[in-house]
């Protein structure tokens, strides 16, 4: 089917951005967990795996694509998220990062540019 190609391919798309943000933060990989369609709805499967990883402290932090990857409805995301955070994990989504990234970028650059001298000053 064309289109279970077309989703492989996007869900590998996304593993290997996340894959490499980790890399470029020096965050070591213990796990991936992917649940494949109905698996996220009943608390099954990886979802399940991670929060017990969580919960066993053998992950500290969760680095996502987007976070709509780890529930379909906004309720059951903010369940999981709560209890994510009450075992301790932080959550992170590659546009988060980037996003910060960008923004630290941002605050380099300024403090470079009060550092030159200043043009036209007075001697």
């Amino acid at each position: 089917m064309e289109g279970d190609d077309a989703s492989t391919r996007m869900a590998d798309d996304q593993r290997a951005v996340c894959s490499e943000l980790a890399n470029r933060h020096g965050l070591r990989v213990v796990g991936e967990y992917v649940d494949h369609g109905p698996a996220v709805a009943s608390r099954q499967g990886e979802l399940q795996r991670l929060i017990d990883d969580v919960t066993s402290q053998a992950v500290c932090a969760v680095l996502v694509y987007d976070l709509a990857r780890l529930a379909g409805d906004l309720v059951r995301l903010e369940t999981i998220l709560a209890e994510l955070k009450a075992r301790g994990a932080d959550v992170l989504t590659v546009m988060g990062v980037e996003v910060a990234e960008r923004f630290v970028a941002a605050q380099r650059m300024r403090e470079a540019f009060r550092r030159l001298p200043q043009v036209g000053g007075a001697e």
